[in-house]
């Protein structure tokens, strides 16, 4: 039986799945299949990043699905996010022009603004900012997110959104700004459930998504000895009570929310897992006890530039 995946308005006539596929980190080799995989099972969101190197390997595979007729490219929502070396407005129409290029596609459905805070414009060759980072502590967010309405405007873009804000740079955007993200993406899992940013979000209006709604194992704070979220005793024993999996019972949790969220897999068995988690429902008491799971484990952290001013995790922020 085929699942069908609900979808949230973001913004007037624009539905956006409530599950999409993750891929950053994903080899470009496994990629290819991966995405022709979700979109075969039902997948119609494609979350992407200029970042992640790999959209043209993800183009390619929503052109052969296109081609097969398995779907219209009006079907699909796609996602990129602008890299924060182009943070600048003289910068950003390059980011938006080659991922859209990449991806073969004419418009995205959404284009996120992917980090607050700026690094030193490098060209295309976004590898020599991990090799050498360089801040730039002069680009303002606000100044960015209001030169990204251009897209909006262009209709290249159906909605634009944020990622990686924390609550002082949503207050100072919507305070600053007369343009309300239609989507925030930031990490949330059971481990990490980012309640008051999430109620801010959601009271103004703004949809949220959830990375690393899995607790991410291949992350730093897990790889080095921090708890493994899908081990849980609570998750593990209320998916022996549904019949499910530890991971679909996390998804379950972020979409009880009104979270959508968006697992990383490339193989075609869990990414089929990943998707069956629409046949259940979480009791409120359940849901209480995994609220208490909270133990503050952010997974991803962004070291290299910790010290911007406008990083978003640091301590005390009032920038």
């Amino acid at each position: 039986m085929k699942i069908e995946i609900p979808s949230v308005e973001i913004q007037p006539g624009v539905e956006m799945s409530m599950l999409g596929l993750g891929t950053s980190k994903a080899k470009s080799n496994e990629l290819y299949e991966a995405v022709r995989s979700a979109i075969d099972l039902g997948y119609r969101h494609i979350d992407c990043a200029f970042v992640y190197g790999n959209e043209a390997e993800i183009g390619d595979a929503i052109k052969s699905k296109i081609d097969d007729e398995t779907v219209t490219r009006s079907e699909l929502f796609v996602t990129s996010k602008l890299w924060r070396t182009f943070n600048r407005p003289e910068h950003m129409q390059e980011c938006f022009d080659e991922s859209l290029r990449r991806l073969k596609l004419d418009y995205f459905d959404l284009y996120l603004f992917h980090w607050p805070e700026a690094s030193a414009y490098c060209g295309l060759e976004v590898h020599k900012h991990f090799l050498d980072p360089k801040l730039d502590e002069t680009a303002d967010y606000v100044v960015t997110w209001q030169a990204m309405q251009k897209f909006l405007r262009s209709g290249r873009t159906r909605a634009l959104g944020i990622s990686n804000f924390n609550d002082f740079q949503v207050k100072r955007l919507l305070r600053e700004s007369s343009e309300i993200p239609s989507v925030i993406q930031i990490e949330s899992h059971p481990y990490f459930n980012q309640c008051e940013l999430v109620n801010l979000c959601q009271s103004k209006g703004i949809v949220v998504t959830g990375y690393c709604p899995l607790g991410s194992a291949d992350r730093p704070g897990v790889k080095n000895g921090g708890p493994l979220l899908l081990t849980d005793p609570l998750l593990v024993k209320l998916a022996a009570k549904y019949g499910k999996s530890p991971a679909q019972v996390a998804l379950r949790f972020n979409i009880q929310r009104e979270i959508a969220v968006t697992p990383k897999s490339v193989r075609p068995s869990r990414i089929a897992e990943n998707m069956d988690v629409f046949n259940f429902t979480l009791s409120d008491a359940e849901m209480g006890e995994i609220f208490k799971l909270e133990r503050g484990q952010r997974l991803c952290e962004s070291m290299m530039d910790i010290k911007h001013k406008f990083h978003p995790f640091r301590e005390n922020y009032s920038e």
